[in-house]
């Protein structure tokens, strides 16, 4: 079965958050709702160094495969 995900990484490199979805469209919207959110905090909390280290500095949008187990990058994000 192919499914989507969001993958979200923090300044330390670490994911922190994954978000599955089963439509492309659906996963879209949400890749580009969370970009926008992600630079909207970076505007407002990059200043703060115990609030910035949380913020996402890169997402990506991810297809998988469960039962052929493949993973393709569709699109990914980096504020740096």
């Amino acid at each position: 079965m192919t499914h989507f995900e969001i993958q979200y990484f923090c300044q330390r490199g670490g994911c922190f958050r994954v978000d599955k979805f089963n439509k492309h469209d659906d996963a879209k919207h949400y890749f580009e709702k969370a970009i926008d959110e992600a630079v909207r905090f970076q505007k407002k909390y990059s200043d703060d160094p115990h609030i910035s280290k949380f913020i996402a500095f890169e997402i990506e949008f991810l297809e998988r495969d469960d039962e052929i187990d493949w993973l393709a990058e569709v699109n990914k994000w980096s504020a740096y």
